[in-house]
């Protein structure tokens, strides 16, 4: 579970979502569980470039949210150039097929052909 704000809370998705928010560091161990507020379901992935490991497309998480660095806008790159202007494939995380990147996020369209 993630507390994401005083009276907010979600469930990560996966380990793959786990270490896009920083990793099992960041969690902390307690003998019972006491979220405090609402569930709000699976939580959002971080913003950022994602692709699953059974697909070739590669989406790009942006824009500005509740939380930190966990924005509303989605979109999917067009191609390797347009790729190579948002810095390259190497900031690409590979993650399980099951991710869901829309989570919180408006309906998916093709990235602008400039980065920014």
């Amino acid at each position: 579970m993630f507390q994401y704000t005083r009276d907010r809370y979600c469930h990560v998705q996966s380990e793959s979502q786990m270490a896009a928010y920083g990793g099992f560091s960041k969690v902390t161990v307690v003998p019972r569980l006491a979220m405090m507020g609402q569930q709000t379901g699976t939580c959002a992935w971080p913003n950022g470039f994602y692709r699953r490991r059974n697909e070739t497309a590669v989406y790009r998480l942006y824009g500005v949210g509740v939380v930190a660095g966990v924005g509303t806008d989605i979109c999917h790159v067009v191609n390797e150039q347009q790729m190579g202007s948002f810095g390259g494939f190497q900031q690409v995380r590979v993650v399980q097929p099951t991710a869901d990147f829309g989570r919180g996020r408006g309906p998916v369209s093709p990235c602008n052909t400039r980065a920014g």
